[in-house]
């Protein structure tokens, strides 16, 4: 087989020719170059040229009202099936643009994360109706993204791919919560962010919500929690109780590691963890 030689390519602009249009015109063009790239392309591209800029972040930073356009429009972005793209055996099959060989979902997990730390943003600022709301929509898609290929494809569930600390995150959505205008009472808030606890329980979810509440309210999680094992260990399911990650995660945060002995004693015989972990403190009790 004969090989082709490769066809040269001649350079239509040249270096002077940029020098040419001055700073601010060049500085112009090639913001309007990057913005039309993709934005995990234009983040990658930031990382590479920019070192010294901030990195995440939203479009709009911690405006309030702003965020939460943002990312009502992320959301309706997402449900239209703008993200799609599939995975094989062999790799990528392009999703809606084939060119961009499968970045359709790397997008979405780029601008989820730059989207929850505005709302974090917000937390820190002071800004808790909005950011609650924020965390709500965004929460809420991300449990859809994992049930359904109608927003990313077949990638799995997409929290595996996003580089945050989710204890953090629930943590401060209870505390805007409780913090927000909307005055909700303890039992409320608990209500609320206590099924995306459990669903993030082995990251950090349970401790997350712990934090975040002060004396009574942990009393009050613990009663729930214990209600819910109560209720399932009734039902004679051999599992462990998803509630009993809860009660561990009460217990730590209140630094009485003799309770967190103890629970896992006492459903070591429904988990396999706790029994290793029993194992271990047996022989190595320091």
């Amino acid at each position: 087989m004969v090989r082709k030689k490769p066809v040269s390519r001649r350079a239509l602009v040249q270096r002077n020719d940029l020098l040419r249009l001055g700073q601010a015109k060049l500085a112009e063009l090639l913001a309007e170059q990057i913005s039309a790239l993709p934005y995990h392309r234009q983040k990658e591209w930031a990382r590479r040229h920019l070192p010294d800029r901030p990195s995440g972040g939203s479009a709009s930073g911690s405006r309030p009202a702003a965020l939460l356009d943002e990312i009502e429009a992320f959301c309706a972005e997402s449900r239209s099936g703008a993200f799609v793209s599939w995975e094989d055996d062999h790799g990528w099959d392009g999703g809606h643009d084939l060119s961009d060989d499968g970045g359709e979902f790397e997008e979405w997990i780029e601008l989820f994360t730059d989207l929850i730390k505005g709302a974090l943003e917000l937390t820190r600022s002071g800004g808790h109706t909005e950011a609650a709301s924020a965390y709500r929509l965004l929460l809420r898609l991300l449990e859809e993204a994992g049930e359904t290929t109608d927003i990313l494809g077949n990638h799995g569930a997409p929290e595996d791919s996003i580089s945050l600390d989710f204890g953090k995150v629930i943590e401060a959505y209870a505390r805007s919560l409780l913090a927000s205008r909307s005055g909700r009472s303890v039992d409320e808030v608990i209500t609320e962010v206590l099924p995306v606890a459990k669903k993030f329980r082995y990251a950090g979810g349970y401790m997350g919500l712990a934090r975040a509440l002060n004396a009574e309210g942990k009393e009050r999680l613990k009663a729930r929690l214990s209600r819910s094992i109560e209720a399932e260990v009734r039902t004679d399911r051999l599992g462990s109780p998803a509630g009993v990650e809860g009660l561990i995660a009460l217990a730590r945060v209140r630094k009485n590691q003799s309770e967190v002995l103890a629970l896992k004693e006492r459903f070591a015989s429904r988990n396999a963890v706790y029994l290793k972990v029993l194992s271990h403190c047996k022989h190595h009790p320091d």
